[in-house]
């Protein structure tokens, strides 16, 4: 186990994502070229809750491994019922395609938390250490 690994808590991995909390924060990936649809979305909403444990807490969600979303899921995904114990989400990116279709997508789902696009998951995790001990929800 490597230093990295030895820093996760309650560490979850089916076909679909990748879950862990790391000092405070949730960190969250989805698995190469997936392709979520709602049933897909409202699972990972549910493998995300177990993780972590009913409490509020900030999220990293790393999107550059996904293929595609359906509408169904988007819109289920940007709701307050999939926000629940999120107090902050920080949306890691890669390419210009992809950050501008999820700037186009928060600015009409307005997500019920602060909402951040960034390219440099350090950048993302310095701004989620904001909001580490604030509880919201």
């Amino acid at each position: 186990m490597d230093s990295m690994e030895a820093k996760r808590e309650n560490y979850f991995e089916n076909e679909h994502i990748q879950v862990w909390l790391e000092e405070g924060i949730l960190f969250f990936i989805y698995q190469p070229e997936l392709k979520i649809s709602l049933t897909i979305a409202r699972q990972t909403v549910q493998d995300r809750l177990k993780v972590s444990n009913g409490v509020t807490r900030p999220v990293i969600a790393d999107i550059r491994n996904l293929k595609h979303v359906d509408d169904d899921a988007r819109d289920y995904l940007a709701s307050k019922e999939a926000g629940v114990n999120i107090n902050s989400l920080a949306v890691v990116t890669n390419t210009p395609i992809q950050n501008l279709f999820a700037n186009f997508y928060l600015k009409l789902s307005r997500p019920p938390m602060p909402t951040q696009l960034f390219t440099d998951r350090e950048k993302a995790l310095r701004w989620l250490k904001l909001y580490t001990h604030v509880q919201v929800n």
